[in-house]
């Protein structure tokens, strides 16, 4: 959904942690080709259609890019963020799933060069938004990431 110049998303944050395994956070890396945030890693996400609330589309996608079908979810926090090259401006809504079925594989070829169950480590050095790092290391570590003022 676009608001004026805005675009509006909603994105999944789905974790998952193992008997003596460290926890891990579900991503999807952008194809190349893309025209926005091209070639950078991020949360499962996507538009709101016309009409379709908010929690509608955050179901809508994880199912959609990931195959996974959510059960439980908890709002988490509104980033404002300005796409580097293109310089669109998005409002991305992010909830933490915390109940889900199926298994994660990349649905959305077309969209997703891959998608990849990932740790702390590897969060902090791939490529994607500042601000979506911070958030994912704050649960990574077991904590509740401090929301920004704007």
């Amino acid at each position: 959904m676009v608001l004026g110049s805005v675009h509006v998303t909603v994105g999944a944050i789905v974790l998952r942690e193992g008997p003596g395994e460290p926890r891990q956070v579900l991503l999807t890396k952008r194809r190349p080709d893309r025209t926005d945030w091209a070639g950078l890693w991020g949360v499962p996400a996507g538009r709101l259609q016309e009409g379709e609330e908010v929690e509608e589309a955050l179901v809508r996608e994880l199912a959609e890019e990931s195959g996974l079908l959510v059960h439980e979810f908890e709002f988490l926090e509104t980033v404002y963020a300005e796409e580097p090259i293109t310089g669109r401006r998005y409002v991305h809504n992010l909830y933490l799933v915390s109940r889900w079925e199926g298994e994660a594989e990349n649905r959305a070829p077309h969209e997703h060069e891959t998608i990849a169950w990932v740790g702390a480590a590897e969060v902090a050095s791939l490529p994607m938004p500042a601000r979506l790092r911070e958030i994912l290391l704050a649960l990574l570590g077991g904590e509740r990431p401090v929301s920004r003022s704007w």
